[in-house]
């Protein structure tokens, strides 16, 4: 997950206040004022719909002339298919079920075979981890956002060597956001200059080197790859037929084919902030899947024509409240409520897409991370685990996971069993 934008800012309770004197003192405390654009911890909103709600909706009337999002506008299609918490996703049988089952068992029954992380100074303490993937050499490589650095650890956690750190040399960086393995010699690092700013690193013998800066004409959110072919969650701008995915054949395209549409609504702030998103790759079918941050959307779309090919939606979520003040544009929202928050969207070699929502109840407690397991080809999936660790990135046998308590550390996990491997 990303850090909120530099426009975010808590608003003074005093202020509130005197705004809104029936809101609860509570509530004041966590109330906070969206200014401009926001990044990708934008907050968990209701939805239209009852039975959306799940029985977290507040019943406070909202105040005359406010407004609520997501509006019907942007309800999903009556076409559009459930993801229950069911054991066997509605809708899935034969052999499809049987390959939905035996994904959901390889995710399950992995087991930890490397540890990153320490409490202590050294190569391993991480602060904020933005980016952790498996090389072709079963090396784990690490982006820490908050020590701008790339880490690089053995297949048993063991600390190799690294490059990075705060600064403007080769090897440095002012900001980081992402990481995409670009081959065996060579990563891209997301988010280091202004808006599309990317830095290519290559390793020439032994050494890593800096090779170019890219500016791709779009805010980059998240990324996932095809072997001929780059696919990017962002914006290119504040127009309201702006999509929610992009295709570039390379890095510096400076000309990005747009995937769907992004969050329709007259004001600039409800659009780009409940645009926000994932992206998730599905090569064996020619297939990318995007899943909105703050709501309970998902979307498949051809790879390479761009139509959109199924819609779903996750059917028990909890979505805080949310307010738009007709007069500034201002956008209000109450995280200190229980809400839900999509932070992973990446689909296996299996071809199967696994969404993660992180289930927060009161005063922002984490309570679950929720994991659903979805047949892209159909649209089909059900959640399938409240008790797996948050995942970042897939490798052939198993997958990364992120912990944040009692301190950042990584887990890579594979699957023991031999005839069991190939995720």
């Amino acid at each position: 997950m990303r850090d909120i934008d530099q426009w975010v800012r808590t608003r003074g309770t005093e202020a509130i206040a005197k705004r809104w004197p029936a809101r609860s003192q509570r509530e004041m405390r966590h109330s906070t004022r969206f200014r401009g654009r926001l990044a990708r911890y934008a907050v968990g909103i209701p939805m239209v719909a009852a039975a959306f709600c799940a029985g977290a909706c507040e019943p406070e009337t909202i105040q005359s002339g406010w407004k609520l999002h997501p509006t019907e506008r942007n309800a999903p299609p009556g076409d559009a298919i459930t993801l229950t918490d069911d054991s066997v996703p509605p809708g899935l049988v034969g052999d499809r079920l049987e390959r939905w089952r035996g994904a959901r068992e390889r995710l399950t029954r992995a087991r930890v075979v490397a540890n990153i992380g320490s409490e202590n100074e050294g190569p391993d303490l991480l602060g904020q981890v933005r980016g952790a993937e498996v090389d072709q050499e079963g090396n784990l490589v690490v982006l820490d956002g908050q020590a701008l650095t790339i880490g690089f650890f053995g297949p048993d956690g063991t600390y190799l060597h690294g490059f990075g750190g705060p600064g403007d040399g080769p090897l440095e960086m002012r900001r980081a956001s992402g990481l995409e393995l670009l081959g065996p010699d060579q990563l891209a690092v997301y988010g280091t200059g202004t808006v599309g700013g990317t830095t290519i690193f290559s390793r020439v013998a032994d050494d890593w080197q800096f090779d170019r800066n890219v500016n791709a004409p779009l805010r980059v959110d998240d990324t996932c790859a095809f072997p001929e072919r780059l696919f990017f969650a962002g914006r290119v701008s504040h127009a309201s037929d702006s999509g929610l995915v992009y295709s570039v054949r390379e890095l510096g395209d400076s000309a990005p084919i747009p995937y769907g549409i992004q969050y329709q609504d007259e004001e600039v702030v409800p659009r780009i902030s409940l645009s926000a998103g994932q992206v998730a790759c599905v090569p064996t079918l020619d297939q990318v899947v995007f899943a909105f941050e703050v709501l309970p959307y998902v979307r498949s779309y051809s790879a390479r024509t761009g139509d959109l090919l199924w819609s779903a939606y996750i059917e028990d979520y909890i979505q805080l409240r949310l307010e738009v003040d007709p007069e500034s544009g201002d956008m209000i929202s109450y995280r200190s409520l229980p809400h839900d928050l999509m932070v992973t969207a990446l689909g296996m070699s299996s071809g199967h897409v696994v969404l993660q929502y992180r289930r927060h109840g009161d005063k922002r407690n984490l309570e679950a991370v929720r994991t659903f397991l979805l047949d892209p080809e159909t649209g089909h999936g059900s959640l399938i685990s409240e008790a797996l660790p948050q995942i970042v990135s897939f490798h052939d046998g198993g997958f990364v996971a992120s912990f944040e308590d009692p301190y950042p550390r990584l887990e890579v996990r594979a699957v023991v069993v031999k005839r069991m491997i190939g995720l």
